[in-house]
């Protein structure tokens, strides 16, 4: 009986070594889970950083965006009337060279030669003898220059307008090209801005592309931590189920060892009582005898 019972405490002190070592371990893997999650938590942290960053980026790219649209509907409509200018002032070109066709080149000058001539042949026709039929011949062409004198006068008001309307398309042209290029000039200083704008966007957009790497690293390491932490989780909760189960087997042992005492106690007792009732049978058979006369002491 004494060695089952050494025995029996020897293997209590062995079950209760194991469940505080089982116990450690789960301490232990508990706190490397939590270590990493809270690791994890700050590579978390710093990913969402990352993200909301991108963001306010990506706002001022919608931000840059609308304005550069802005830059282009106002560069499409200097376009537009600098295109309507150029247009207005090339069919006023084709204008002026219709109107130059109509034109008699040096009529001023024509006309003044016919009039030198015509009083050169009248101070001839005055001054210089000749026959009849030379005479006539010289009123004959007098005559004919007079009349082209007077075809070519008829004319100078006609042309004289033409060449007046030539010099007001003249005025008129150079005014379109001059609003032209008032035009074509914002256009190319709104092109360059908007240009700007456009560089800066790229700019940005170069920043979030690096921004979008470093979070996805950062996404990548946050998931690899977790997932070790996972591990240590499952490692944890494999062995909180192994401190159970030993604490469960360690209580079913001692419930056994103490029904084991109770029934021995109680077998003891039993033996004891049935000692006793014995005993005091017998005392009773002597007394009997001892009056009967039967034994003496």
């Amino acid at each position: 009986m004494a060695e089952e019972h050494d025995e029996e405490i020897e293997a209590q002190k062995k079950a209760q070594h194991e469940i505080q070592n089982a116990e450690k371990k789960y301490q232990s893997m508990l706190a490397k889970r939590d270590e990493l999650k809270e690791e994890a938590f700050l590579i978390r942290d710093e990913r969402d950083l990352l993200n909301k960053e991108k963001k306010n980026i990506q706002d001022s790219i919608k931000d840059m965006r609308g304005k550069r649209d802005d830059y282009i509907n106002r560069i499409k409509e200097h376009k537009k009337r600098r295109n309507e200018y150029q247009k207005q002032a090339k069919e006023l070109i084709a204008s002026k060279k219709t109107a130059r066709t109509k034109i008699y080149k040096n009529l001023g000058g024509e006309i003044e030669t016919v009039k030198s001539e015509i009083d050169y042949l009248n101070l001839k026709h005055q001054t210089v003898p000749m026959k009849i039929e030379d005479e006539n011949a010289l009123i004959d062409e007098i005559r004919s220059k007079q009349k082209n004198l007077k075809r070519l006068e008829e004319m100078k008001p006609e042309q004289d307008d033409l060449e007046t309307e030539v010099m007001s398309i003249d005025e008129k042209i150079d005014q379109l090209f001059k609003r032209a290029d008032k035009e074509h000039e914002k256009v190319v200083k709104l092109s360059s801005e908007s240009q700007g704008v456009f560089d800066e966007i790229k700019k940005k957009s170069i920043e979030i592309s690096h921004l979008i790497n470093k979070a996805n690293q950062k996404h990548d390491e946050y998931r690899r931590i977790m997932d070790r932490s996972g591990y240590y989780h499952e490692r944890a909760m494999e062995m909180r189920k192994k401190v159970v189960g030993l604490r469960r087997d360690r209580r079913s042992k001692i419930q056994k060892a103490r029904k084991e005492i109770d029934k021995q106690n109680i077998k003891v007792k039993q033996t004891l009582e049935d000692e006793k009732k014995l005993d005091d049978a017998a005392d009773s058979a002597v007394k009997a005898l001892l009056k009967k006369g039967k034994i003496e002491l």
